[in-house]
Parts: structure tokens; C-alpha cells; sequence
């Protein structure tokens, strides 16, 4: 039979503070998992809710959104004219401070994460409408194509929230 030496830690009795160390690292380990399987899911709605009704609040005061001019322009681009900033950008806000408190307050309903999923398909329309706005150079994006780029993960946030079956 093979006999294990102990380690110079273990042999000075170093060892014990180590592995009570490990044990209560593995405990705070678990009861992270365990906060995050039962809340993951609600953090992740009150964070959307939050985004979207900030955002969404930004827009219903002129001059507020650093993101106004350019969704003022994406909606008249898609508008093709029709809606102009002075209309479009209070409509935008409320329907994003609707989704917010869509996502928060009625999160099954069948019409929360489509339309969510449908604004943040909309958001990236100026990628393809507004290149030069976006990127300096392809693949390279300027700091408003960066603005949009994030939606990526509120994309995924929107997707995991999504009711199970």
C-alpha cells in the first residue's frame, strides 16, 4: 500500500485553516447557485424593467436621451418620413416604459417578450440604415454602433425570461 505524505502545510498544521478556507469558500459557492437557480429570473426582469423605463422615461423629456437624435432619424427612415422626431420619440418612450413594466408586472402574457424582442430588433435597423453612424470601419463600430451593439444582451436577457411552457 501506497502511504501519502503530508504536505509541508499539512505537516507544520497549516493544512487545517486551508481546508476550512475551501469548505467555506465551497458553502458561499453553493448558496450563490442556490440564490441565483430561485432569483435569477426575477433579477433579470427587474433589470430589463429598469433599463427599458429609464430609457424609455429619457425619451419623453426633449434633449434628455443622449440616444434621441439617432432614434429620431431611425424612425423616420422607417416611417419613410411619415413620423417625425417631435411624435415618434415620446410614442418610442412610452411604448419602452410599457414593455419595462410589461416585463415586470405581466411577464406570461403572450405579448411581452415579442413585443420586447421586436423593439430590440428595431434598435438594430440603424447598423444597416446609418452605417457611417455606426462603424468607422467594418467590423470597427463607433461608440453609437457600440450603443447598439449592447442590445445583444438584452436580447439574451429577454430570451431567458421568456415563460416556460
Amino acid at each position: 500500500m501506497l502511504a501519502l505524505r503530508p504536505s509541508p502545510l499539512e505537516a507544520s498544521g497549516a493544512g487545517v485553516p486551508l481546508a476550512l478556507a475551501r469548505a467555506s469558500c465551497h458553502r458561499g459557492t453553493h448558496r450563490c447557485r442556490t440564490f441565483a437557480a430561485a432569483h435569477s429570473v426575477l433579477l433579470l426582469r427587474v433589470s430589463l424593467a429598469l433599463v427599458y423605463c429609464g430609457f424609455g422615461v429619457l425619451k419623453l423629456i426633449p434633449g434628455a436621451s443622449p440616444a434621441e437624435h439617432l432614434a429620431g432619424e431611425t424612425l423616420g427612415a422607417l416611417s419613410l418620413g411619415l413620423l417625425k422626431p417631435g411624435l415618434s420619440l415620446p410614442l418610442l418612450g412610452l411604448f419602452e416604459v410599457a414593455i419595462g413594466l410589461a416585463v415586470l408586472f405581466a411577464p406570461r402574457s403572450r405579448w411581452t417578450v415579442p413585443l420586447l424582442l421586436l423593439h430590440l430588433a428595431g434598435t438594430f435597423t440603424p447598423l444597416l440604415l446609418f452605417p457611417h453612424e455606426t462603424f468607422t470601419a467594418f467590423p470597427f463600430p463607433t461608440l453609437v454602433g457600440q450603443y447598439i451593439l449592447k442590445n445583444v444582451v438584452l436580447a439574451a436577457a429577454a430570451i431567458s425570461i421568456l415563460p416556460k411552457p
